[in-house]
């Protein structure tokens, strides 16, 4: 089966699924951290709650990146389709 041009895929930029590792490692080190201290001026990534946010602004700016030029050809429903397929493959992994 051949790809269309819908489906193409754009440059990939590695530093980017760098930063969300770090971000996604910095959240898990904060809730260890608040078990091993529960007094915030002792921890020291206090703030990791914040790489949360972090991770999801990468997330969304690298969805918004993959589809900007693709989703007025790929209409929405297509591309809910696939984005609530994906979620559902994500749900169903992590549910076991």
């Amino acid at each position: 089966m051949q790809e269309s041009n819908i489906l193409k895929t754009k440059q990939h930029f590695e530093i980017l699924d760098g930063l969300r590792g770090v971000a996604a490692l910095a959240v898990v080190v904060f809730h260890f951290m608040e078990i091993v201290y529960s007094d915030y001026s002792k921890n020291f990534i206090a703030h990791g709650f914040l790489a949360v946010d972090f991770f999801f602004c990468l997330s969304g700016f690298v969805i918004g990146y993959a589809y900007d030029d693709r989703i007025g050809k790929m209409g929405l429903t297509e591309f809910l389709n696939r984005e609530l397929s994906d979620c559902t493959l994500w749900l169903f992994w992590a549910r076991y």
